[in-house]
């Protein structure tokens, strides 16, 4: 089944980071072309449970102002995360977590990202093309509970 990407709502994701295919380099849907890429940041291992939304925000002047406005949200997971979101719905934009744990040769930070049913690693400068329509993932503390009617 297919999961539906819809921004703005809160969602809980299990995902089993000692599974191969989802360490940091495995997840790569195209290893030919990002394979001169090293992961360095944050590893994860184990079972994990956490709560995330989608926020769709705009360009930004840098790669440290996206941050900055991610964080009015919630905490910035690692791009790990993105290894859940292997078979998705895009509905056209961008899936990305802006972790800078990728880095190449010349020391050239990069963040993963979905487009078109594979995985991609983005300069930090690629946060600037108005041209994309990106969903940042987020963590957030839990999702909030559905509101009820009386």
């Amino acid at each position: 089944m297919l999961a539906i990407i819809r921004a703005g709502e809160a969602f809980e994701i299990t995902l089993d980071f000692d599974n191969p295919n989802n360490q940091p380099n495995t997840f790569v849907t195209h290893p030919d072309r990002f394979g001169f890429l090293a992961h360095r940041g944050e590893r994860l291992s184990g079972i994990q449970t956490r709560s995330f939304i989608w926020v769709p925000l705009g360009s930004r002047h840098s790669f440290s102002a996206l941050c900055i406005a991610l964080e009015e949200y919630g905490r910035v997971p690692e791009g790990q995360w993105l290894a859940a979101f292997r078979e998705c719905q895009l509905d056209g934009n961008d899936l990305a977590i802006a972790d800078r744990g990728w880095e190449d040769q010349h020391q050239q930070r990069y963040y993963p990202c979905r487009r078109s049913g594979s995985t991609l690693f983005l300069m930090e400068d690629t946060v600037q093309d108005e041209r994309r329509k990106i969903l940042w993932l987020v963590e957030v503390s839990e999702p909030s509970a559905p509101a009820r009617s009386s």
